[in-house]
């Protein structure tokens, strides 16, 4: 007997073993005729299941386990990560939000000391969240030092500085 008619085979004795079991129970009075309805219905659908598809003939109880494990694993870590992304996208608006305070106004060489110290400080913050490694963070506080050394400097060498920073941020800006 090849395996296809096999198949057939097992799909209608389940069928016909249950519905001799339903047809009993309704006889005997134990379930009402719509209840039987839907058991027959539902024999018949499951029966054309195992005979058409082959491979839900098998429930892998153990692997279904071991899927769902790995679910409540994966659904953990999701967890995590949004702790951590709320956590960087707070730091994101602390910066942006100090950045955006200091944009423009006018003030002392303290003022625009604490702003520099208290950016640098927040960018720190930002990348020690990040986990980033050192080489891909040292452009991110290109610009505060290249103005920190431009202002500290005078004549020919500050007005070099300030020509190559400009220069800088058209090539970021264009690129």
């Amino acid at each position: 007997m090849s395996k296809s008619s096999s198949t057939a085979v097992v799909a209608i004795l389940i069928g016909l073993g249950f519905s001799a079991g339903f047809t009993y129970l309704l006889i005997e009075e134990y379930i009402a005729g719509a209840i039987y309805a839907v058991l027959i219905d539902s024999l018949a659908l499951v029966s054309l299941v195992i005979y058409g598809f082959p491979r839900l003939q098998e429930l892998d109880l153990k692997n279904l386990r071991l899927l769902l494990r790995e679910v409540k694993e994966t659904k953990d870590e999701i967890v995590v990560k949004r702790k951590e992304l709320e956590d960087v996208s707070l730091k994101t608006m602390e910066l942006v939000g100090t950045i955006a305070a200091f944009a423009g106004i006018w003030g002392d060489d303290d003022t625009e000391r604490y702003r520099r110290v208290l950016i640098r400080k927040q960018v720190a913050d930002l990348i020690s969240k990040l986990d980033l490694p050192p080489e891909n963070t040292s452009k991110s506080l290109r610009y505060l030092e290249q103005i920190e050394a431009m202002q500290t400097s005078t004549g020919e060498e500050r007005e070099r500085r300030w020509n190559e920073l400009k220069k800088e941020m058209k090539t970021d800006a264009e690129s």
